[in-house]
């Protein structure tokens, strides 16, 4: 492993760490979805009297999904320098 290698490693994890870091809008939808909301429509909060609605849970996992993809396209615009 040469120098240079590990120069480029520390680039591209500094561009990672710094789009981590201006995802505000993804990552607080994604842990209330996969915290709260996903139990809930599963029905694991039924006998509490917690539910649902089946059309509700469709809207937030689709925007869900439609995040992940959005953050997946501007990951892969991330480029490598170039040793």
């Amino acid at each position: 492993m040469s120098a240079s290698c590990g120069v480029c490693e520390i680039r591209f994890g500094l561009q990672i760490t710094s789009f981590i870091n201006r995802d505000r809008i993804c990552a607080p939808h994604t842990i209330g979805y996969n915290s709260l909301a996903l139990p809930i429509a599963a029905g694991v909060f039924e006998p509490f009297g917690f539910t649902l609605r089946p059309e509700i849970a469709a809207i937030s996992m689709s925007g869900s999904s439609v995040l992940v993809a959005v953050n997946a396209l501007a990951l892969k615009r991330l480029r490598l320098p170039r040793t």
